[in-house]
Order: C-alpha cells, then sequence, then structure tokens
C-alpha cells in the first residue's frame, strides 16, 4: 500500500470531535500516515498541539488564517513562538495574504508570522494570495494554483 502524508488538515474543527478517533483509524486504513492538523488561531493552534500529543500519527502546525487578520491580537508572535517549542510542531501557518476577504488589513499578521518561522527556522505554510487584481503577488507553479506553499 502506499504512504502518504496529509500536509493540510484542520482536525482541531468541532466537525471532528465527535468521532475523531475514527476519522484518524479511517485515514491510516487509507494509508496515511502521518497527518498535520494546522491552526487558524491561538486557541485552534493549542487544540491541533493537543491533537498531536494525544495521536502519534498527527503534527500540528501554529499560526492565525489570513482570512481572521482583523480579530488577529496585536502581537501574536510570543504565544505562537511558546507553541512551537513544541516537538510535534512541524510548521508556522497556516498564514499568508488573503486580498480577497481583505484588502490590506492582513500584511501585519502575515508579516508577524513570516518573521516568526524565519527566527524559529521553522518551515511556513501559507494562504497563497487569492486574488486576479494583483498577479505580481500571486505565486507562480508549474502544477497549476498553489493552496499551501511548504519553503
Amino acid at each position: 500500500m502506499a504512504i502518504f502524508f496529509d500536509t493540510h488538515a484542520h482536525l482541531d474543527y468541532p466537525d471532528y470531535a465527535p468521532d475523531l478517533p475514527e476519522v484518524v483509524a479511517r485515514a491510516q486504513a487509507a494509508g496515511i500516515t502521518k497527518i498535520i492538523s494546522i491552526g487558524t488561531s491561538l486557541d485552534s493552534s493549542e487544540r491541533a498541539v493537543r491533537l498531536a500529543d494525544k495521536f502519534p500519527g498527527i503534527y500540528a502546525a501554529v499560526g492565525w488564517h489570513p482570512t481572521e487578520a482583523l480579530s488577529a491580537p496585536d502581537d501574536l508572535r510570543p504565544a505562537l513562538r511558546k507553541m512551537a517549542k513544541h516537538p510535534k510542531v512541524v510548521a508556522i501557518g497556516e498564514t499568508g495574504l488573503d486580498y480577497h476577504h481583505l484588502p490590506s488589513e492582513n500584511c501585519s499578521v502575515g508579516s508577524a508570522s513570516r518573521q516568526l518561522a524565519h527566527s524559529a527556522n521553522a518551515t511556513q505554510i501559507s494562504h497563497p494570495p487569492s486574488t486576479d487584481d494583483r498577479p505580481e503577488i500571486q505565486p507562480r507553479s508549474s502544477a497549476g494554483h498553489l493552496h499551501a506553499v511548504i519553503p
């Protein structure tokens, strides 16, 4: 059987809570041996870390989703930095710019997350810009549109 890694899951979402062990078991039965559960806020990131503690094949990414930038604390780096020290946190994210939903307000959150990833020498999971009117910032790939960039 082929071995797969799911690098972009949101297992901390309430929809999965009632049968999360079964969800993980079905993924494993399908050959998915590792899953990265990605935080979208500080609370979501904390839940992702707790899931990583609970399940051997689950890892966490801690971050703040760009569509929630207006509700982000002034400086989320200290909290994310603390969580990023956990041994099963493998990336900073989900971060990035979302000009489709928030034309410019999310720049400080994306910048803070990028600074943290750089200073922690961590992988960054980035939500690419979603815009037709800003082609200069649209990521390019021979594979087409990228949902997550893991540099």
